[in-house]
């Protein structure tokens, strides 16, 4: 005969106790695990703030060389232009008219304001320019920048390297000069130039003194004037009182 089915059900009872440990093992690793990323993160995060720290520290040493050493050069720089514009030597004189073949009557009382300038720098010297500033307010010249107690010179005299060549070099040659003009240059080979005033009369040159300008080889424009010089802009156009 035949025999009947049988299913046998089996019910257990849950280990709790086995449950809650599992999931607790698995929540510690997933704590360690996130606890690990977090401090991975941070230490790249204070890695990444200290590097960005020492590269700006750094570059702020380095402006701060740069600028400090750019100080340097320029204490440098302002201390040698100086001394050349002193080496530039000013010397004011007078000459008779019949010596200098200026423009005068018989007046043996008539004499010209001259300033010699001489380059004893190391450089060439550019655009050099001579006034004469005098007692007389009735003193007129065409090219006076101001005022009519300053005029310009009737003429100056270039004098090159030339007398100290080789007598090999400069047998039967004669010196020339600069053209005849208001801006002149001197090397420090030059002998000089000498800058020739209106003739008039001696007791108006009593008081009467030179004002040089001229340009270095740094194009800062100078101006030498009762024995000191002075740096001047540019686009000066007029003496200081």
């Amino acid at each position: 005969m035949p025999y009947a089915s049988r299913v046998v059900v089996i019910v257990s009872k849950t280990d709790w106790t086995n449950v809650m440990t599992a999931i607790g093992t698995v929540a510690v690793a997933i704590a360690a695990v996130g606890i690990a990323l977090f401090t991975e993160w941070r230490l790249g995060r204070r890695a990444s703030n200290e590097r960005s720290y020492a590269n700006s520290k750094l570059e702020n040493e380095r402006q701060y060389a740069e600028a400090r050493l750019e100080n340097e050069r320029q204490r440098a720089r302002d201390r040698e232009q100086l001394a050349e514009a002193y080496a530039v030597q000013v010397t004011a004189t007078v000459g008779k008219y019949g010596l200098l073949g200026s423009f005068a009557d018989q007046d043996t009382a008539a004499e010209c304001p001259v300033v010699i300038v001489v380059n004893n720098g190391h450089y060439t010297i550019t655009g050099i320019q001579a006034w004469f500033r005098a007692a007389d307010v009735d003193l007129v010249s065409p090219y006076r920048p101001r005022g009519s107690n300053v005029m310009s010179p009737e003429r100056a005299q270039h004098y090159s390297a030339f007398d100290t060549l080789p007598v090999m070099l400069k047998d039967g040659l004669i010196a020339a000069g600069q053209a005849d003009s208001h801006d002149y240059s001197l090397t420090p080979a030059d002998a000089g130039v000498r800058f020739i005033g209106t003739v008039t009369r001696r007791e108006f040159l009593v008081a009467s003194y030179p004002i040089v300008w001229w340009t270095d080889r740094w194009g800062t424009r100078w101006q030498h004037m009762t024995g000191e010089v002075s740096k001047i802009d540019d686009d000066t156009k007029q003496f200081p009182d």
